[in-house]
């Protein structure tokens, strides 16, 4: 089980989210995927889908 603090003006509760073993698994692996990105200061390879290149903040200094 997940729980997560909605911190808004709007939405002030707590959400619990049920997660099955290999959500949690992908959950936690994209935690630590970012937290190696900030903290090492790691530049992801470039996507193999090009349409998720109009959303993604590296854009504008992707090497790509």
């Amino acid at each position: 089980t997940l729980h997560l603090d909605m911190p808004s003006p709007s939405i002030n509760k707590m959400v619990e989210l049920a997660l099955d073993p290999l959500l949690k698994k992908r959950a936690i692996k994209a935690i630590h995927d970012t937290a190696r990105i900030i903290f090492e200061e790691y530049f992801p390879g470039p996507t193999s889908t090009r349409k998720k290149c109009l959303d993604c903040c590296y854009r504008r200094i992707c090497p790509v």
